[in-house]
C-alpha cells in the first residue's frame, strides 16, 4: 500500500448558508432513507464536499429527523478521521458539520504491508502488562492520520498511513501497517 496525502477543508460557511436557503423540501411520499441520502449527496455535491470514495458510515433517525455521517475511502479503504454530519429535516438538508479532508494522488511507491497475524503479535506485545483477558472484536486496514492536529490547526496537511485498526474490549488499538 502507498501513502496518501490528505488536506483539511475549511467549509465556506458563507456558500453553506446561500445553498441551505436554496434548498428544495422532498416532498412527503418521497422522504425514504435512500431518497434522503441522495438529497444529501446532491447538497455535498453543490458545496464542493464531496469527493471520490466518500460515503455514508451511519444513518440515525431522531425525532423524524435523519442523522447522515460520512467518511472517505481511499482505494476502498476507510480513511479513519474525517467525518462529515449532515442533519435531514423536513425532507431537506438542514445542518452541514464535521470535521473534513481533501485528498490528493497515492504516492508513488507502494510498501508491503505486514499480515493482521503479525499485526496482532505487535498488539499482544503492547498489551503485555494489562491484567485480564481481552476480546479482539474486529481488525481492518484503515488510513489513518494525526485528527487531533489538523482539528486544532497545527497542520493544514498530513500523510495518511495504513494501519491495522484492532478494536477490543478497552478500546482501539492502531498498529502501523508497514511494522515500524
Amino acid at each position: 500500500m502507498a501513502v496518501m496525502t490528505v488536506d483539511t477543508v475549511e467549509f465556506n460557511v458563507k456558500k453553506l448558508d446561500i445553498l441551505l436557503g436554496q434548498e428544495k423540501s422532498l416532498p412527503e411520499n418521497r422522504r425514504s432513507q435512500r431518497e434522503l441520502e441522495g438529497a444529501a449527496e446532491n447538497f455535498l455535491h453543490k458545496a464542493g464536499l464531496w469527493q471520490t470514495g466518500t460515503y455514508p458510515t451511519e444513518f440515525e433517525e431522531m425525532g423524524g429527523r435523519l442523522f447522515i455521517t460520512y467518511g472517505i475511502k481511499i482505494n476502498e479503504v476507510p480513511l479513519e478521521g474525517p467525518e462529515l454530519y449532515c442533519l435531514m429535516q423536513d425532507g431537506k438538508v438542514g445542518s452541514v458539520a464535521g470535521f473534513w479532508v481533501s485528498t490528493s494522488a497515492l504516492g508513488q511507491s507502494a510498501r508491503e504491508t505486514i499480515s493482521p497475524v503479525e499485526a496482532l503479535l505487535l498488539f499482544a506485545g503492547q498489551q503485555a502488562r494489562r491484567a485480564g483477558a481481552i476480546r479482539i472484536s474486529d481488525i481492518r486496514m484503515v488510513y489513518w492520520i494525526d485528527r487531533e492536529a489538523m482539528e486544532q490547526g497545527e497542520t493544514v496537511s498530513d500523510t495518511a498511513f495504513p494501519y491495522w485498526k484492532i478494536t477490543y474490549t478497552g478500546g482501539e488499538s492502531y498498529i502501523n501497517a508497514y511494522g515500524e
